[in-house]
C-alpha cells in the first residue's frame, strides 16, 4: 500500500489498454487516461495484461491508476509503430495506431444505426478518413512521435546492396500496378527480372515469404507442438483452407504454446530448438512425410497452400541443409515479426544462390522489406540484390503534360 510505483514496466505496448507492472511491488494497474474508452468500449481487455516477450498472463491487480503511463507522468512517449501491413502503410496510420483506433471508436459510437446495417460501409469509409486527415494535420502542428523508420536509401548503403537498374516501358494496369513492355508482350516486373536474369544462365524461383514459412511448419511443428512443454496448450481456430474456399468447416484444435512467435519463446527453448535442428536431414522422404504430419499447424501459420508446399520444397533442395537451419532460427527467433519481408525471387546456378527485390520505377522499400535486408546483414547474410525497372528517358518525357511556349508576339 505504500508503494509508489516509480518503476512500471508496460507489459505490452501493443494492447489497446495498456497493462503496467511496477517492479518493486509486483502489482499490475493500468492508467486513468484510458478508463473512459476502456470500460466504455473495451471492457473484455481489463481483467488481464499479457507479457509481449513471452505471453505470461497477468491479472490486472489495482485497475486504473493516476500518472502510470509516460505521457500522463511527462515524460518521453516511446515509439512502438505497427507494422506496415496493407491499409496501414503510411507512417501516421503505423505510429498512431492507438489514438486513431480510440477516436474510431468514440465517432463510431456517435454514429445512429452503428449496431445496424445503416452504417453502410462507405460512411465508415468516411469517418476513417477524416479521422486520418485530423491526425495528420496534428502531427504536423504538434508531432507527438519521432518517425525514425530507415530511409531505402540508408538502408541500401548501409547493407552495401547491389542495385540492378534496367529501363523498360512501364505500363499501367487499371485499379493497381503495372506490366512491362518487351519484344514478346506485356510482363510483370517479377517476370521481366526472370527474363533477366534467365539470359545470363540462371534459375529463378518466386518466392517472397509464404513458402518459407511452409518450410517452418514443415521443419519445426514437431518443436513446437512438443506435448512435453509445460506452456503448451490447446487451441481452436478457424480453417484456412475453409476460408480460402469460402466454405464452412469444424474449428481446426491443436496444441501451441502460449508464447508462440514471441521472442521469449526462442529464449525459453534454445536448447530444444538446437536439439531439433541438430536431427534434421534435408532428405525428399522425410520432407514429404513431415508435410503431410504438420498440415494442422501450417493451417495456423497461413502456409497451407500446396502451391507453397511445392515451392518450400525445391527452395530446401536449393539452400542445403546448413542454410536451411539458419533459416529456421532466424523465423523462431521472433516468428511473427520475421513473417513478412522476405525478397521475390530465388535466383541460383551451378554452386550459388542469391534473393533479388524486384521494383518498378515508383515502387519503394517496405518496412518489413527493409527490416529483413537489416537482418540479413546481421543474421542470415546471404547474397542480396535489388532489381530496379526504371522509366526510360522516351516514356518520362512522353509522360508529361506538354508545355506551352509562350509568343514574342
Amino acid at each position: 500500500m505504500n508503494c509508489q510505483h516509480d518503476s512500471l514496466v508496460c507489459l505490452n505496448h501493443y494492447d489497446l489498454i495498456r497493462k503496467y507492472r511496477c517492479e518493486a511491488c509486483g502489482e499490475v494497474m493500468m492508467c486513468a487516461c484510458d478508463r473512459e474508452i476502456g470500460e466504455k468500449y473495451l471492457s473484455h481487455q481489463l481483467r488481464r495484461g499479457h507479457d509481449y516477450e513471452n505471453r505470461q498472463e497477468f491479472p490486472v491487480t489495482l485497475g486504473f491508476q493516476p500518472r502510470v503511463c509516460n505521457e500522463c507522468r511527462g515524460l518521453p512517449v516511446p515509439n512502438f509503430p505497427m507494422a506496415a501491413i496493407y491499409g496501414r502503410t503510411s507512417k501516421i496510420a503505423r505510429y498512431y495506431w492507438r489514438e486513431i483506433e480510440f477516436e474510431l471508436l468514440r465517432r463510431l459510437d456517435e454514429q445512429p444505426g452503428t449496431r445496424n446495417p445503416s452504417l453502410t460501409p462507405a460512411r465508415r469509409e468516411e469517418i476513417e478518413k477524416a479521422v486520418m486527415a485530423e491526425f495528420t494535420e496534428r502531427h504536423a502542428r504538434n508531432p507527438k512521435y519521432d518517425f525514425l523508420d530507415q530511409s531505402q536509401t540508408a538502408v541500401i548503403e548501409a547493407t552495401k546492396t547491389e542495385v540492378i537498374s534496367i529501363a523498360a516501358k512501364h505500363v499501367p494496369q487499371p485499379g493497381h500496378g503495372v506490366l512491362i513492355e518487351t519484344g514478346n508482350g506485356l510482363v510483370s516486373p517479377e517476370k521481366f527480372a526472370e527474363q533477366y536474369f534467365s539470359a545470363r544462365g540462371y534459375e529463378c524461383i518466386l518466392c517472397e515469404s509464404r513458402p518459407f514459412h511452409a518450410l517452418f511448419g514443415v521443419y519445426m511443428f514437431l518443436l513446437i507442438q512438443d506435448p512435453d512443454d509445460p506452456r503448451n496448450r490447446i487451441v481452436g481456430f478457424g480453417s484456412r483452407t475453409a476460408y480460402d474456399r469460402k466454405i464452412k468447416a469444424e474449428p481446426i484444435r491443436m496444441l501451441l504454446p502460449e508464447d508462440f512467435g514471441a521472442p521469449g519463446y526462442f529464449t525459453r527453448r534454445r536448447k530444444q530448438i538446437g536439439r531439433h535442428l541438430a536431427t534434421l536431414d534435408d532428405s525428399d522422404w522425410l520432407f514429404d512425410y513431415w508435410a503431410r504430419c504438420s498440415e494442422e499447424f501450417r493451417e495456423y501459420i497461413w502456409a497451407h497452400d500446396p502451391a507453397d508446399v511445392a515451392t518450400a520444397r525445391r527452395i530446401r533442395s536449393i539452400l542445403g541443409l546448413a542454410t536451411l537451419r539458419k533459416v529456421l532460427v532466424y523465423l523462431v527467433r521472433h516468428y511473427w515479426h520475421h513473417y513478412c519481408g522476405w525478397p521475390d525471387l530465388l535466383v541460383f546456378g551451378p554452386g550459388e544462390f542469391f534473393f533479388v527485390e524486384v521494383k518498378s520505377s515508383k515502387d519503394r522499400l517496405s518496412e518489413d522489406q527493409k527490416r529483413w535486408i537489416l537482418d540479413n546483414r546481421t543474421f542470415l547474410h546471404f547474397g542480396f540484390k535489388i532489381f530496379k525497372i526504371t522509366t526510360p528517358p522516351s516514356q518520362y518525357r512522353s509522360d508529361k503534360p506538354a508545355t506551352r511556349i509562350p509568343s514574342n508576339g
